[in-house]
């Protein structure tokens, strides 16, 4: 993944967008980056496999098809959910969904992965880190 630009977007900023990304470099736009700068400062609220599953968890599937999907057991699907509840201080599955909207974890597919590995890509958190400095 070289860029990522919200489909909210200005046109202006999908423009520069393309041509840096078909320059060769890199582009976030500028919500991608201040959720990156939350990110590196407040640190990861789930766990890797937590993040995993959120997706799963905004696209309304149950414990059953998400386990299905990941290959891991019903059980496990349950712990991670009640696991997420409780660090968010929520007692429904809809508080997660809220959280990860309002907190924007879910602005894209690739956000999940990147905050998912966020803390094991020492470049990413040099990059992130330097931007917030």
């Amino acid at each position: 993944m070289r860029g990522y630009v919200s489909k909210t977007s200005p046109a202006e900023e999908i423009l520069w967008a393309v041509k840096t990304v078909a320059g060769g470099g890199t582009y976030f736009c500028t919500g991608t980056i201040s959720k990156l700068k939350e990110f590196a400062i407040n640190g990861p609220i789930f766990t890797k496999s937590q993040f995993a599953i959120l997706a799963y968890i905004c696209e309304g599937k149950c414990d059953k098809e998400i386990a299905m999907i990941t290959n891991l057991s019903c059980r496990t699907i349950e712990g991670h959910r009640a696991n997420m509840k409780r660090r968010l201080g929520v007692t429904t599955t809809a508080g997660i969904i809220t959280y990860a909207f309002k907190g924007g974890l879910y602005i894209a597919s690739f956000l999940n992965v990147v905050f998912t590995f966020f803390w094991e890509d020492s470049f990413l958190q040099d990059t992130v880190l330097a931007m917030v400095a």
